[in-house]
């Protein structure tokens, strides 16, 4: 974690994780509370790329194009991946900030 923000929506979670080849990926949270729960309502990549937003669109081009029968077996069968997630996860480093002196 490299910070947060507080907003209007709950908390904005600052992270970055460096990939395998050593290149950093800035990685933020949305956050909204749930009862004494905090829950993940959005991921931005690289400070900008909302995988909800990602998430939509995809889902909006398969329904056009292919109907609700195609998106439920396509999500039913598979997690829909993203490529600007392709990250190697068991090789993925969570870079965190010092911790404050």
């Amino acid at each position: 974690m490299t910070g947060e923000q507080p907003n209007a929506g709950g908390v904005t979670v600052r992270s970055e994780i460096v990939k395998a080849s050593g290149e950093p990926v800035k990685v933020d949270y949305m956050m909204r509370r749930n009862g004494d729960a905090w829950l993940i309502s959005d991921i931005y990549l690289d400070g900008a790329i909302s995988e909800v937003a990602t998430r939509r669109s995809e889902f909006a081009a398969i329904l056009k194009n292919d109907g609700i029968d195609v998106l439920i077996r396509r999500s039913t069968a598979r997690p829909i991946s993203s490529p600007r997630l392709r990250l190697k996860r068991s090789r993925a480093v969570f870079a965190r900030s010092p911790p404050p002196t």
